[in-house]
């Protein structure tokens, strides 16, 4: 008995002692000073009294703030109503919480949390590495505090596969869009919203000047003044601006730190452009009393728009979808009729985009009449070429001459030439773009030729076999060709009748263009049947001469190439067996030429390398002696004799010249060429071609000249004869000004 009193006693007197005290502290000597009770457990938590809903209802006027573990539920509960009218909120079954203010008891109405302190931060979770890695299925969006990094981490990742990203660690936020998944490509930053605006810290005077060395460029809200501020000092040395308060925005840059003197706003960028406000048209007209002037993206219509009416009743227009600006005034409201834009200012100019040459070769394909201002050459350009191939020009005078020009001093005569040759006419400019002209008087533009006359092709004739005969170099060979031989270029004498038989093949090679054959022969020329002549290399059957002193025949199905001449020393008839091909002519100086039944002979149409004269267009001819084919025979060339009959039955394409035949000379009309070149290069299209005997010659064209001191010349030529020209004059104009 005495033990039980004396522990009530003990009780008793503690508990006593207990209520002196304003501050408790269970688990701890030094409760903190800013409580009435302190908990603290490293092991346990606080265990509420648990009830259930109707143990909880039985409750006699429950106080407002009273806490329960609703154990029906699962739920702690609170009573935020009366101890008469008590309403009780659970953590997890109550939506009291749509809107949370921490540190403010009114949280802004467009918030869903606001956290409110002048003096604290906020705490996420702290984990580190190994227990962030450990958490199930972590949410996307899910953030804590990694202790291992010392970074906030945030999963944009999915529950099954994470992602963590840190704000120091990743550059996820290289690019950053609030309100919006996909930031403009132009912007580190993109803030979107339809409803909602962008809320900077908001801080007293007094708190503001209390923020330690306040970085340059920082901002905040000064809820004081009511107005956005911005240090523009330094960390030690503040200066604040406000956007309401101060003149410091009279002049502003955006992309410089020096807007120019005359501009108002300049914003100046190489890569990037000017985002405007971007709204639907529904947006667009939800917009409380728009003020004139006012500018908006409109990305229903894709358009640009400015509203040109009043606050009370807008008139928007669109730069695409409106023709307002058919006539644009800037500083007139009356652009005068005669101009699509007039500025008008007694005290600005007009600030064309400032490029370098640098920056001005990079633009992606540059508009003709496209205009920029040149700060390399300090000079306004604008590009008379096409997007293309730009060419651009200054507006300074230029350091170079404008007209180069050259003349002839006297008469220039030209002989017949293939290709054109250089004149006396040539300028050396430096380089642009020039319009070429040539003027110059053309005349005598005439050749001669005589008509066939049979005496002349006797004494051509008779040149060609003396001409032949004296080729020197000759070398012997045998009486028999081919079987399979292979002959090189050269002379070849045979002393006797020679002959092939078999395949002959006449290896022309590749060294020289135009290798010649002469077979010189003192005895009759034969063939075997089926005989065959091959050419190989250069070898071309207006370089091969056969040359006989006497008669020349073929067996029948011979294949031939070259020029036949027989009768050189005696009677020399010449003839083709049936069914025999000659590529080349048959010539006799003495004697009579007859074709076999279904012979087939070709002239040669290319330059010889002896001279034929009149002869050159023949495949037959006989100084005297008879000449004929038979109906079955084909003859491409001409065909005639000095002395004899000529009768032509067959297939004969040419002309046919019986003995008799008198000629003479003949005028024909030369035709001249001229063309323009640079630096050797003829300029396409500027070739001209006259056929007459005097003209006036007129050249133009445009040239490029890439580099100084370049040569630009005349060039012209005469097919036959010879031309002269006088009064020549070549000129350049250059066409950049």
């Amino acid at each position: 008995m005495k033990i039980i009193l004396k522990f009530f006693i003990t009780l008793f007197m503690l508990l006593l002692s207990k209520s002196q005290f304003a501050q408790v502290g269970i688990g701890t000597n030094g409760p903190d000073s800013s409580s009435a009770l302190e908990v603290f457990s490293d092991s346990k938590g606080i265990l509420m009294p648990r009830l259930t809903t109707i143990q909880r209802d039985a409750i006699a006027a429950p106080a407002n703030g009273l806490m329960i573990f609703n154990s029906t539920t699962n739920d702690s509960e609170l009573n935020i109503g009366t101890p008469s009218v008590a309403n009780w909120i659970g953590v997890k079954t109550n939506n009291y919480f749509a809107q949370l203010g921490i540190g403010t008891e009114v949280p802004d109405a467009s918030s869903a949390l606001e956290i409110s302190s002048n003096s604290k931060g906020f705490l996420m979770p702290r984990l580190t590495t190994i227990q962030r890695d450990a958490i199930a299925a972590p949410a996307n969006g899910l953030m804590i505090f990694n202790s291992t990094t010392n970074d906030s981490e945030l999963n944009i990742g999915t529950p099954s596969v994470a992602n963590w990203i840190g704000v120091k660690t990743n550059n996820y936020f290289a690019q950053l869009g609030i309100g919006t998944e996909v930031p403009d490509a132009s912007s580190a930053l993109e803030i979107s919203s339809n409803s909602k605006g962008f809320l900077m810290p908001r801080l007293t005077t007094i708190q503001r000047d209390a923020i330690t060395a306040p970085a340059n460029g920082l901002m905040i809200f000064n809820s004081t003044t009511n107005d956005s501020e911005l240090n523009i000092g330094t960390p030690s040395v503040a200066n604040w601006i406000g956007v309401k308060t101060n003149n410091y925005f009279a002049q502003l840059g955006i992309g410089t730190e020096v807007p120019d003197a005359s501009s108002i706003l300049e914003i100046s960028s190489n890569s990037k452009g000017f985002l405007m406000p971007r709204l639907t048209t529904i947006q667009r007209d939800a917009i409380t009393a728009p003020a004139n002037g006012l500018m908006i993206f409109n990305s229903t219509t894709n358009d640009s728009e400015l509203n040109i009416g009043t606050p009370s009743v807008a008139n928007w227009i669109g730069v695409k979808t409106n023709n307002y600006f058919a006539q644009l005034g800037i500083g007139t409201e009356v652009p005068d009729a005669s101009s699509i834009l007039e500025i008008s200012s007694n005290s600005k100019g007009f600030l064309m985009p400032r490029l370098t040459t640098i920056q001005r070769d990079s633009i992606a394909l540059p508009a003709n009449g496209l205009m920029i201002f040149n700060s390399t050459t300090n000079d306004s350009e604008l590009n008379v070429g096409t997007p293309s191939v730009a060419n651009w020009i200054g507006t300074k005078k230029p350091a170079f001459p404008m007209i180069y020009s050259d003349s002839g001093i006297s008469e220039l005569i030209t002989s017949g030439a293939a290709s054109l040759a250089a004149s006396d006419l040539t300028v050396s400019p430096s380089k642009g773009s020039f319009l070429a002209s040539f003027n110059a008087q053309m005349s005598g533009a005439t050749y001669t030729t005589s008509s066939f006359d049979s005496s002349i092709g006797v004494t051509h004739l008779k040149n060609l076999y003396n001409e032949l005969t004296a080729y020197a170099g000759g070398q012997p060979h045998g009486l028999t060709f081919g079987s399979g031989e292979t002959l090189a270029p050269g002379v070849y004498d045979v002393a006797g009748g020679p002959s092939i038989a078999g395949i002959l093949t006449l290896a022309g090679g590749t060294a020289t263009a135009n290798p010649i054959f002469i077979i010189r022969a003192t005895g009759a020329f034969t063939t075997s049947v089926g005989t065959k002549v091959l050419l190989t290399g250069n070898a071309k059957p207006e370089n091969i001469y056969w040359v006989c002193g006497a008669a020349m025949s073929t067996a029948a199905n011979t294949i031939m190439k070259g020029t036949m001449l027989g009768g050189g020393a005696g009677a020399g008839a010449v003839s083709l067996g049936a069914d025999s091909e000659l590529e080349g002519r048959l010539f006799t100086r003495l004697g009579a030429i007859t074709l076999g039944a279904n012979v087939l002979i070709n002239s040669p149409i290319e330059n010889n390398p002896v001279n034929l004269g009149t002869l050159a267009t023949f495949a037959m001819w006989s100084s005297s002696g008879g000449v004929s084919d038979v109906a079955t025979a084909t003859t491409n060339g001409d065909a005639g004799t000095a002395a004899g009959v000529l009768s032509m039955t067959g297939m004969h394409t040419g002309t046919a010249y019986p003995a008799g035949t008198q000629g003479g000379t003949v005028s024909n009309i030369s035709t001249t060429t001229y063309s323009i070149f640079v630096n050797g290069i003829e300029i396409e299209n500027s070739r001209r071609t006259v056929k007459l005997e005097k003209s006036l010659i007129s050249l133009q064209t445009m040239v490029t000249v890439a580099t100084d001191n370049t040569p630009v010349e005349v060039r012209w030529s005469v097919d036959k004869g010879s031309a002269t020209l006088t009064n020549r004059f070549f000129s350049l104009v250059r066409a950049e000004h």
